[in-house]
């Protein structure tokens, strides 16, 4: 009986040992956190939410955060600028009070890993001062609302300044909340030391905080004008000048408009745009000024070498002014795009600032040699005999082209009728034939008995030149 009571009273007593060391414990964890506890990677076992606190802010550093604007620029925010900080107590408070101490037993040999916000604060004032001296912000508080028509060097252009202006209000909401939503983090966010130690950024991208002005009604016209501006600019009149094409710019076109005191344009009575007359015609004179040739000086490289300058003959291109004139008005008024060549008086073989180009005959009377090139090539190259320099009848030097072609013609003069196989006039009775009297050519011939005037040329010579040549194709001739 004694023994029994023995275990019986040692059975109680380890009862109470064991139950006083789990109070003990649970009195323990009561005033920390419970055991296997681990916070945003930290083990929190037993300790204090000020010490947990302590260690998790020392993990967790305040953010960065960049501010991208419509443009693409970055702009820091530093944590200092708004006085941002993190505390983790309040959260640290609500989730020991979720832990039952005298439950710590059934923690054992679990460990539980939780993830906790920490709670940021910072100083609205300080953050709207941030925003309000960043550039673009600035910027657009600076910005006039205005819609104008401005002449540049690439003609008129529109300055709207009504389309896609921030608002300041409702950018700045975007910034404060989307700054909150970054600044918490979602229950399933893996501990990372990017997630402890971030760095945000904030878009302002979208078209949400940008609207356009209403606008005034002087404000639609002028946008309405504009358009009427923009319809002449943009018309494709192109002039075909042969080497090359001279399109109207808007530059060009823009010269034409005239615009009143009050900067509105010049209307006709329909209410188009008033075209100025007499800019078109300035325009014309300056184009022909540009690419006549006519009665014109030029240079020519010669065969042997050196540069001639010639400032006579009946070559080149002169534009019909007059025609053109009336055409471009026609076309401006009409608002009719076109690729134009221009109405010759006279007209040349080959079109360009330089239309002797690269097909021509050349006649060097010093060296009493003819040329044949053809696209560049040379053809023939023969002596020749031209006008007797001794008896004043020397031949006229300058451009001229081939205005006839003729076979077996008698050239007829004072005192002699020659019969010739082919005849290419190209000064009036001057021009180039064979000359079959001739046993000789080239050399100084021609200072006594030459020609009299004109290009005296051997027969195998002249008929090639004339199975190649056309009616048109330039001459030049010079000592």
């Amino acid at each position: 009986m004694n023994r029994v009571r023995k275990i019986m009273m040692g059975v109680v007593l380890l009862c109470i040992c064991v139950t006083v060391i789990y109070l003990v414990i649970a009195r323990y964890y009561s005033k920390g956190f419970s055991i296997n506890t681990w916070i945003n990677g930290v083990y929190c076992t037993g300790k204090a939410i000020e010490d947990v606190n302590l260690e998790l802010l020392d993990k967790t550093k305040a953010p960065s955060i960049y501010i991208v604007d419509p443009e693409g620029k970055s702009f820091i925010l530093k944590p200092e600028d708004i006085s941002l900080k993190g505390d983790y107590t309040f959260v640290l408070k609500e989730y020991l009070s979720a832990q039952n101490p005298f439950l710590w037993i059934f923690r054992l040999g679990k460990q539980t890993e939780t993830l906790l916000s920490p709670e940021f604060t910072y100083e609205e004032e300080k953050l709207k001062a941030f925003w309000e001296d960043l550039p673009f912000v600035t910027e657009e508080r600076e910005k006039e609302v205005q819609v104008y028509i401005e002449l540049t060097e690439e003609g008129y252009q529109l300055k709207d300044t009504t389309k896609k202006r921030l608002n300041e209000v409702k950018a700045y909401e975007f910034l404060r909340s989307d700054l909150q939503k970054k600044l918490q983090w979602s229950d399933n966010t893996t501990i990372t030391d990017d997630v402890m130690k971030p760095k945000f950024v904030i878009e302002l991208k979208g078209s949400d905080f940008y609207e356009d002005y209403v606008l005034t009604s002087q404000q639609e016209a002028i946008l309405a004008e504009w358009e009427m501006v923009q319809t002449i600019q943009s018309l494709g009149i192109v002039y075909d000048m042969g080497d090359e094409q001279i399109k109207l710019t808007s530059s060009d076109i823009s010269e034409f408009l005239v615009r009143t005191e009050d900067g509105s344009f010049k209307r006709e009575e329909d209410g188009s745009l008033y075209i100025s007359k007499e800019k078109v015609d300035a325009f014309i004179d300056a184009l022909a000024d540009e690419y006549d040739t006519f009665n014109k000086e030029r240079t020519f490289q010669s065969t042997r070498g050196d540069v001639i300058t010639l400032n006579k003959g009946s070559y080149g291109t002169l534009i019909d002014r007059d025609e053109e004139k009336e055409f471009l008005y026609n076309a401006l008024t009409e608002r009719v795009s076109c690729l134009r060549v221009p109405n010759y008086k006279k007209s040349a073989y080959h079109r360009g600032k330089n239309d002797i180009g690269d097909t021509y005959i050349e006649i060097d009377m010093t060296e009493q040699k003819m040329y044949l090139y053809l696209d560049g090539e040379c053809l023939v190259d023969t002596d020749v005999v031209t006008g007797c320099i001794g008896k004043r009848m020397g031949t006229p030097e300058g451009i001229y082209s081939v205005y006839s072609m003729q076979r077996n013609r008698t050239l007829r003069g004072t005192g002699y009728a020659s019969f010739v196989r082919y005849w290419m006039p190209v000064n009036g009775n001057i021009g180039i034939h064979d000359a079959s009297w001739r046993n000789s050519f080239g050399g100084e011939i021609y200072k006594k008995n030459g020609s009299h005037g004109c290009i005296n040329t051997p027969y195998e010579a002249m008929k090639k030149i004339f199975e190649n040549v056309e009616v048109g194709i330039p001459v030049v001739m010079f000592y």
